[in-house]
């Protein structure tokens, strides 16, 4: 692989390219994820498959906002490349490897101490679903330093190699432990874990592969309030994108909840789907900034990807909504209360996948102009669930208003030229 002579990183072959080859590495990722949620979904219980999905969509909230983890080390390791400084993204991961212990430790002992207050809040049968969660999430922080590092310098062989790879082990796990165990909700988050594990080894060998030859370099900038500004426009949309099985869990029959479940799942493939486009973008944006022409026509090419994307899954899905029920949980004859639920979270989720996009434009271009936004969506959604939930349907109008209301906008502040460079 053709190298560059200035800073010694990977040539920059273009967006298509390593957007192409990002989608396609994602959707072996995709495909295994799919195959966890059909053993999952056809093994377990409705019960046990709605207590997993609540599970995993606790992890999907803290994991989101800790993107902006990454998009910071995606931005100070963009600027290091060019410099050949990779020395320095290597310290810098070393500092908040031991800043995020001292946030994983009380995670742990927050899953021990408040297992019974889960079980009444989520209609649990045992605290030890919500206890393994804890432990997960506490995992789950350290991966976005090393994905964020090989993004920012835009080696994203490695890249996938960390985010994708052990989402085969999980479903060879839980397969294994399913067949060998029993089928319940916490052996699916045991094969979750065992798999985030796995996934960090092989991060910490890229890792170390990738800034072995640099030496160590003295910091000298700090990545503070571009962290706190990103963890909070990424934690509101954290709840706009996974609180919807939360509320459901909480408001709802627990068969109810596991039903939602199946729909919520199918609807989070179709928003998640493009989401490569944005991780390629970001650090291309990084690296045209002081020419706004470029970037712009960067985020068009990444639009048009998402869009076609998002379109045709969603179409498909309303085509065929049957397709997928009978794929992930061998329901070969949903009831039309089934379908019309499909139909209706995987519309109202859509927007976010674009959203999504124009948020990590705003990020990379060191703008936080839809932070309130944001934020604001986010208060309006868990208010609005709050007052109307007589019925799932409500909780879907109102994500499917959030949803929208945020793509519009942002792509409102794309048409307001930001004042200064």
């Amino acid at each position: 692989m053709a190298t560059d002579d200035v800073n010694g990183v990977e040539a920059r072959p273009g967006m298509l390219r390593h957007g192409i080859f990002l989608v396609v590495a994602s959707q072996f990722a995709n495909l295994a994820n799919m195959m966890f949620q059909v053993v999952t979904g056809r093994r377990l219980s409705e019960e046990e498959y709605g207590v997993l999905a609540v599970m995993m969509s606790l992890i999907l909230i803290t994991a989101t906002p800790l993107e902006a983890l990454r998009t910071a080390i995606a931005h100070y390791a963009a600027r290091s490349a060019r410099l050949g400084q990779l020395g320095a993204v290597r310290m810098i991961v070393g500092i908040w490897s031991r800043r995020l212990l001292l946030l994983a430790i009380p995670i742990v002992c927050m899953g021990y101490f408040a297992g019974d207050w889960a079980v009444g809040f989520f209609q649990l049968d045992s605290p030890a679903p919500f206890r393994l969660t804890c432990v997960f999430v506490a995992a789950t922080l350290f991966l976005p330093l090393m994905t964020g590092t090989f993004q920012g310098i835009e080696h994203f062989y490695w890249m996938s190699a960390s985010m994708h790879v052990w989402t085969v082990f999980r479903l060879g796990i839980v397969i294994l432990m399913i067949q060998f165990i029993g089928a319940t909700a916490a052996v699916g988050l045991a094969a979750h874990g065992l798999a985030i594990a796995l996934g960090l080894i092989i991060s910490v060998i890229g890792m170390h592969r990738m800034t072995r030859d640099y030496p160590d370099v003295e910091l000298s900038e700090g990545m503070g309030d571009y962290l706190m500004k990103s963890l909070v426009m990424l934690g509101a949309f954290a709840i706009l994108m996974n609180a919807d099985l939360i509320f459901v869990k909480h408001y709802f029959h627990p068969e109810d909840a596991g039903l939602f479940a199946r729909a919520a799942t199918i609807g989070r493939s179709v928003v998640f789907l493009p989401m490569p486009i944005a991780l390629v973008m970001f650090p291309k944006i990084i690296a045209s900034q002081g020419t706004d022409g470029a970037g712009r026509a960067t985020l068009i090419k990444a639009m048009v990807l998402v869009v076609l994307m998002i379109s045709a899954a969603v179409l498909a899905v309303s085509m065929l909504p049957w397709l997928p029920l009978w794929i992930m949980y061998d329901d070969r004859y949903p009831t039309r209360d089934m379908v019309r639920l499909l139909i209706s979270v995987v519309w109202a989720m859509a927007p976010l996948g674009a959203t999504f996009l124009l948020m990590n434009y705003e990020m990379a271009c060191h703008r936080f102009r839809g932070m309130a936004l944001l934020i604001g969506c986010a208060l309006l959604y868990i208010v609005g669930v709050i007052l109307f939930h007589d019925t799932i349907g409500q909780v879907v109008i109102m994500l499917a208003v959030v949803s929208t209301i945020s793509f519009l906008g942002f792509a409102t502040l794309l048409l307001i030229r930001p004042r200064g460079r």
